[in-house]
């Protein structure tokens, strides 16, 4: 549920505001804010600083006062400080990257700018619901004149921002038309994802990191290829990269750097004729190698269509439109650098203006292969939630089924009962299964009784299934056997009261055991060694014990002592204590097992960088629980980053592996994927 506290009414208006359906009369300050003509309110809406601890949503601040800003200079009232000015100062300040900023250094910036009020706040939490804290300052006085809040699901932070946007508006005093309502609500995206890549985009942008820019707003368009704020923003990266000659670093050869050098002072110069442009780019002259000179081809293309020659402009040989020729290898380097959005865009272009063009077969063959990827990841995103879901259900669930310590094993199975409620019966069936036995095993006998009672609800609402029945019955079963158990404890307790040997106890032991009485079941075994102190019965009964407790220390010194009682152990349980490092770290596979799934899931549906994201986290923080080896995983990883578009990313990834893994095969491997990237 959103919620918003501290009206703005009530501080930047003065005391004698009245929140609801009274009224209120503005203090002079307020006065002279909103009277026409003091003129329009100067406001600055400062990034908003990470508070999550979540480094990965470091960026999502500037495209939150981004956002804002486009919102709030719908209404006519106000005038927003442009963010490039904002960011000028800010590095000029040092406070580019320094967070949710004081008053007085709000108030600072917001003189240095000529605004009147600054907005800057916080993102308290992002999942699963998202806060966001906002502070409006005087620049006057260095004031904190409002305090806001605002909180939902994070899948609506998109009517989280408007909320802030609507509610400053309507506080400052600002009479919004229909016309402005309508354009500060309409909405620039829906996907969390492509909010998160612009995010970080403009973050990159802002640091003059013009290839990483390029490559996450692309990835904000793959999310969302509607979102028209990062479609401008990726145009600004490529136009900066196109306007400099230069990426990160030099065009690949000096002959690339020249052809685009010629085409840029052309441009510089206003325009060119025909025989200039087919002098620089003829094919006699200049044959650029694909897919190394990708991103060479697509700047050099890009200004050729820029000079805007007429679509009769044909090259010197092959009768080839100069046109056409551009938008063929303009599609041709989009192909290669991933971008599957500017492939239809660009690709279909060339058709339309040029449709009996050689290259059509194979162009038609590409967008429609471009499409179906598009409407995978479209498809593939909306799934996302669900997916991710699943993944942690996976994750807790193999930690419920594989951990035998109790209290961890008992919390897992919650954890999954938790996320499986979205599920289908059949899973949610499953998991409650296990969710009672957890709880019988770690001897919480209520909870399995009342999760045995959600368990016959579920199998009713679902009669015709009998899949759900069949999951269902399996902890429906352990709760009898538990009553059975029980039973089996009142009728065992007297025969420890004058035993010839420790048997009687060590049957005790194993009934309450079998409960999850596990602090009885050792007081027992405690209480018959003190009787019997080498009984072998009792000596094995606390091996087994601590087997079943997945206690490999406890375990050993158990069979340490029962070995010195009994000259041949016996060999099965023997065997148990041996696997039992195995079996614990098998239990601990979970995550990992959950990732795995995850990035085939994200893989199946196109959405390679996401699950070149999940491969990294494998590589990075599952290694040792893994099936797959590091330097494998990181291998994965760059081939994802490389087919969703982040080519800069990829290359890293492999060179990484080149330098730490340079033995293994997975380097030959990464140093092939490293020669068809583009340079």
């Amino acid at each position: 549920m959103r919620r918003l506290v501290v009206p703005l009414a009530v501080v930047l208006l003065g005391p004698a505001a009245v929140v609801g359906s009274a009224t209120w009369a503005p203090t002079a300050r307020a006065q002279q804010a909103t009277d026409p003509a003091a003129g329009k309110i100067a406001l600055a809406v400062l990034p908003f600083a990470n508070q999550t601890g979540d480094s990965a949503y470091d960026a999502l601040g500037k495209g939150l006062a981004d956002m804002l800003t486009t919102d709030l200079s719908a209404a006519e009232g106000l005038t927003l400080v442009e963010r490039s000015r904002l960011q000028d100062l800010l590095d000029e300040l040092a406070l580019a990257d320094s967070g949710f900023v004081d008053p007085q250094t709000a108030a600072t910036v917001g003189r240095g700018l000529g605004a009147r009020y600054v907005l800057t706040g916080a993102i308290s939490a992002v999942a699963p619901q998202m806060r966001l804290d906002a502070r409006v300052i005087s620049v006057e006085t260095g004031e904190v004149v409002d305090a806001a809040e605002t909180t939902g699901p994070t899948e609506e932070f998109f009517l989280l921002e408007k909320e802030l946007a609507e509610l400053l508006s309507d506080e400052l005093g600002v009479t919004l038309s229909a016309r402005e309502r309508a354009r500060m609500g309409r909405v620039q995206t829906e996907s969390f994802a492509a909010f998160q890549a612009w995010s970080a985009g403009l973050d990159a942008l802002d640091r003059g990191e013009l290839d990483a820019a390029r490559d996450r707003l692309q990835a904000a368009l793959d999310a969302d290829d509607r979102f028209e704020a990062a479609e401008a923003a990726l145009s600004d990266a490529q136009a900066r990269l196109d306007a400099s000659g230069a990426r990160s670093n030099a065009m690949r050869s000096e002959r690339n750097q020249a052809v685009f050098d010629a085409l840029s002072a052309l441009q510089a110069r206003g325009g060119a004729t025909e025989a200039e442009v087919v002098a620089i780019v003829s094919p006699n002259r200049w044959r650029p190698l694909l897919p190394l000179d990708a991103r060479d081809v697509h700047a050099v293309t890009g200004l050729v269509l820029d000079l805007g020659l007429p679509d009769s402009a044909r090259m010197d040989v092959g009768g080839m439109q100069v046109n056409e020729w551009a938008l063929a290898h303009r599609t041709l380097a989009a192909l290669h650098l991933r971008r599957p959005t500017e492939v239809v865009t660009v690709g279909q272009e060339l058709l339309d203006r040029f449709p009996a063009t050689s290259w059509a077969p194979s162009l038609q063959q590409s967008i429609q292969g471009e499409l179906q990827t598009l409407k995978e990841r479209e498809a593939g995103q909306q799934e996302l939630p669900l997916l991710r879901k699943q993944a942690r259900f996976t994750e807790h669930y193999w930690t419920c089924t594989a951990d035998l310590r109790p209290e961890p094993s008992l919390a897992a199975c919650e954890a999954a009962w938790a996320e499986v409620q979205d599920l289908d019966p059949v899973t949610r069936a499953a998991a409650g299964s296990e969710l009672l036995g957890g709880a019988i095993h770690a001897g919480q006998h209520a909870r399995a009784r009342a999760v045995a009672a959600e368990l016959r609800a579920l199998v009713a609402e679902h009669a015709a299934e009998e899949e759900v029945a069949r999951k269902a019955e399996r902890g429906l079963r352990w709760l009898e056997k538990l009553d059975d158990t029980l039973e089996d404890i009142e009728e065992q307790r007297p025969r420890t009261e004058s035993p010839r040997d420790g048997r009687a106890h060590a049957r005790l032991a194993e009934l309450q055991a079998r409960a999850g009485l596990h602090d009885e079941a050792e007081a027992t075994i405690d209480a018959g060694l003190a009787a019997f102190p080498a009984d072998p019965d009792l000596l094995q009964a606390r091996v087994r014990h601590r087997v079943d407790l997945h206690d490999h220390p406890g375990a050993v010194a158990a069979l340490e002592a029962w070995a010195a009682a009994v000259p041949e152990p016996q060999a099965r349980l023997v065997g148990e204590v041996e696997r039992l490092p195995e079996a614990i770290h098998e239990a601990g596979e979970g995550r990992a097992r959950a990732l795995d799934d995850l990035a085939d899931d994200l893989n199946r549906r196109s959405l390679f960088v996401e699950a070149g994201e999940v491969w990294l986290v494998m590589a990075r923080e599952e290694a040792a629980h893994a099936r797959v080896s590091e330097p494998n995983m990181l291998v994965q990883a760059g081939w994802n980053f490389s087919m969703g578009g982040r080519i800069a990313e990829a290359r890293e990834i492999f060179e990484e592996v080149l330098a730490r893994f340079p033995e293994e095969q997975a380097a030959e491997t990464a140093r092939i994927h490293l020669g068809t990237l583009p340079l």
